[in-house]
């Protein structure tokens, strides 16, 4: 229909300009709590954040410091502003065109302007949830995530539809590069991997074949540099099997590369790293089939472009080690030299869980730790029961079966993406049934999925009522009254959720922050319990220069041997005098004393620090704690509280 056509820029736009306007109007003024600090003054002054780097959202936040608006923190916290913007328009044009196939190749006036409406809702839905609208006004990776994930879902689409008129490659290629660069933002981005294997597989065996292994590689993400390159190799010897079956590649080419691959399986997923020869093998068992496919066939060229790209999409980790070498303030990990990097890369930091090893029932992981923040996610009205988000949860079921029972493809495809990142995060995160924080924004990719299916689902309402009424104006009237109070659903969300979710204002974190530090005698140090009351901290000093002579010691990662030498040799140094090799048997996070018994580095540290630091004349550099910290290592009959006037 050309009015839909022509209708269909301008309502994208507006998708874009409601949420940018309410997200721009409850922005966080200046830091919050949680992540938000270290990301700030990360990318302000080029730091490391905490595992796994996230590259590209640094890089990306050192741009967004640059731009002459406002103060930095609020330039930062513009970044997720706008790309959740972008999502949430992005979303729009998905659904709508979700909703289209759904409705069948006959287009008539009643169903584009239905299609249209469902796409809104479902869009401005998403918008308004609880958790989407927490992620866009304040500096997060989760924004920058869910628009990386919406554009590899359309771009799925995109190609299915231009493949029907004529095979195409371009829309599949630009997916491989968008989700290995923004992997660089959040790991996240690599699910999508596999709902897109689904829906080319279900279209397209031949180019299914060529996209499964930059597709499927993605996936792997999560498991470090060295793991991921195993599954790489892994994944490359398969499709080149598949490839020599269909002997388009010679079996004896295919075999020696085989070989190679299993060679270079050890260091990838054994404890020896890669050096140069096993590097070299690994290179060639990938490189020599593929360049002999390559020669022979245009599948081949399209592997050999996507392999290319997949490299330089996830090329933005090369800023980790880089920046690192240069010891910047924030350095988490340290990753300047190969096994930090490896470590960082692997989140080894946060310890080891293996998800076939539940650590609590799953009839808890799914109540506590997912469906109660999956049914606050929209809540029509100020109410904690389900009633409250009872609507959109129903219509989001309603839309599934109907798109289920009008296109298997598109079903397959969306459900595989509200699979993962509902059921697949709950076995992969395998929460513990006491979480030190509220884990609902590990979820946040499901409530966009789900909203979907929500617009899917406005859009069949819409419909059922208009077909339960006989040919007349009454046919017309009554669709249009359900058209009006279907799409009212993100209006009432947004009033409801203002509240909580305004942040004008609020400079809690930026007060404690500052009430932290003023008082501190010069050239001191203080010690903290966590990211909550270390990263504000961080920001005051690296962003606005406040007391940059108090060294922070966060009691977290205390046990760690690269946070114990920067704070020995990085300026402002704290009282530390062991050696290298002694910091390298404290790296655990705890050891053996001389009695036998275990006990923890930072415990052990912290000890170390205060001897060290009291000589005969009293303090060398004054320590204090942080009220925040509930541990005080026996020292709390030498407190006292430290006023603007006090030394100690």
């Amino acid at each position: 229909m050309d009015w839909s056509k022509r209708a269909t820029p301008w309502l994208a736009l507006l998708a874009f300009l409601i949420p940018a306007a309410v997200y721009m109007r409850t922005l966080a003024p200046t830091v919050p709590f949680w992540d938000a600090g270290e990301f700030i003054a990360c990318s302000y002054i080029l730091g490391i954040p905490h595992p796994p780097g996230t590259p590209l959202y640094v890089l990306l936040g050192r741009v967004a410091t640059l731009v002459p608006w406002a103060t930095v923190a609020q330039r930062i916290n513009a970044l997720s502003a706008i790309p959740c913007a972008l999502a949430v328009m992005l979303t729009y044009l998905t659904t709508l065109r979700l909703i289209r196939i759904a409705q069948g190749p006959e287009r008539t006036v009643t169903r584009e302007w239905i299609a249209h409406v469902g796409a809104m809702t479902g869009a401005l839905l998403f918008a308004f949830c609880d958790d989407f609208w927490e992620s866009a006004i304040e500096a997060e990776v989760y924004s920058l995530m869910s628009l990386a994930q919406i554009l590899v879902l359309w771009l799925g689409l995109k190609w299915w539809e231009e493949h029907e008129r004529r095979p195409t490659a371009g829309p599949l290629l630009l997916c491989v590069y968008v989700m290995w660069l923004s992997v660089g933002f959040h790991l996240g981005v690599g699910m999508m991997g596999l709902p897109l294997t689904v829906e080319v597989w279900l279209v397209d065996r031949r180019a299914a074949l060529v996209f499964a292994m930059p597709f499927l590689a993605v996936l792997f993400v999560v498991t470090g540099l060295e793991k991921m390159a195993g599954w790489v190799l892994v994944l490359s010897t398969l499709v080149f099997v598949g490839y020599a079956w269909q002997k388009k590649l010679n079996g004896w080419v295919v075999a020696g590369g085989a070989v190679a691959a299993v060679i270079c399986l050890g260091p990838a997923f054994g404890d020896a790293p890669f050096n140069r020869w096993t590097a070299l093998l690994a290179l060639g068992s990938i490189g020599v089939p593929l360049a002999l496919l390559a020669r022979r066939t245009r599948e081949g060229k399209i592997l050999a472009l996507a392999l290319f790209l997949m490299v330089v999409g996830y090329s933005t980790h090369a800023y980790l080690p880089i920046r690192a070498a240069q010891h910047p303030a924030i350095n988490e990990g340290d990753p300047s030299n190969w096994d930090n990097l490896r470590d960082l890369l692997e989140r080894k930091q946060y310890g080891q869980m293996n998800m076939f090893v539940r650590r609590a029932p799953l009839s808890v992981q799914l109540d506590k730790e997912f469906w109660r923040y999956f049914r606050r996610q929209w809540p029509l009205f100020p109410t904690d029961r389900l009633i409250g988000a009872l609507l959109p949860l129903l219509l989001g079921l309603l839309g599934g079966a109907w798109q289920a029972r009008r296109n298997l493809t598109t079903f397959l495809y969306t459900g595989c993406f509200l699979g993962l990142t509902t059921a697949g995060m709950i076995v992969f995160l395998n929460f513990s049934p006491s979480e030190v924080r509220e884990r609902d924004y590990f979820f946040q990719s499901g409530y966009h999925a789900y909203a979907l299916w929500i617009g899917l689902g406005v859009a069949w309402m819409i419909g059922w009522v208009r077909d339960s009424f006989a040919e007349g104006p009454m046919r017309s009237y009554a669709a249009a009254a359900a058209a009006v109070l279907l799409a009212s659903q993100p209006f009432l969300l947004m009033k409801n959720l203002w509240f909580t979710h305004d942040r004008r204002g609020n400079y809690v974190a930026h007060d404690y922050a500052y009430n932290m530090l003023e008082p501190l005698a010069p050239n001191s140090f203080m010690f903290t319990n966590g990211d909550n009351d270390t990263f504000p901290l961080w920001y005051m000093q690296q962003v606005e220069g406040l007391r940059k002579d108090v060294r922070v010691v966060n009691l977290s990662l205390l046990n760690t041997d690269w946070y114990i030498r920067q704070l020995r040799d990085d300026e402002p140094r704290v009282p530390i005098t062991l050696n290298d090799e002694q910091i390298k048997q404290l790296g655990q996070g705890y050891f053996r004393d001389s009695t036998g018994a275990f006990e923890y580095t930072n415990q052990y540290m912290v000890a170390h620090m205060i001897d060290v630091d009291h000589g005969d004349r009293g303090w060398k550099k004054q320590p204090y704690f942080a009220v925040t910290v509930p541990e005080h290592m026996g020292l709390e009959k030498y407190f006292s509280l430290a006023r603007a006037s006090s030394t100690g």
